[in-house]
C-alpha cells in the first residue's frame, strides 16, 4: 500500500542479434492506450534499454494491469506482459 497518484516506471531491452537497422517500437498497455511509436538505431549486434512511465491510481484503490513493448519495424514482435498490481492507501 502507498501513497496515490503514483508512477509506476517500465524497463524493458530490444536486442538486435545481427547486422543493423533501425528498430521501431512502442509501449502498449492494459488500458489500450499506445504510445507514440520511436525508433533506436542500430548499428551493430547489440542491447539497448527503453523505459516508459505510467501515472497511476486513486486514493483507495485497487489497479491492475499490464505493459509490453511492440516491436513493428524491421519485423513485428510483441514481449511478455510486465503485470503490476497498485493499491493505494
Amino acid at each position: 500500500m502507498g501513497a496515490c497518484p503514483t508512477t509506476i516506471t517500465f524497463n524493458g531491452t530490444i536486442t538486435l542479434t545481427s547486422g543493423s537497422a533501425q528498430v521501431t517500437y512502442r509501449f502498449l498497455r492494459s488500458d489500450q492506450a499506445v504510445s507514440p511509436a520511436q525508433t533506436l538505431t542500430f548499428e551493430a549486434p547489440a542491447t539497448k534499454q527503453v523505459s516508459t512511465q505510467w501515472r497511476l491510481g486513486a486514493a483507495g484503490a485497487r489497479t491492475t494491469g499490464w505493459q509490453a513493448i511492440q516491436v513493428t519495424e524491421p519485423v513485428s514482435l510483441q514481449s511478455d506482459r510486465a503485470e503490476f498490481s497498485l493499491m493505494c492507501q
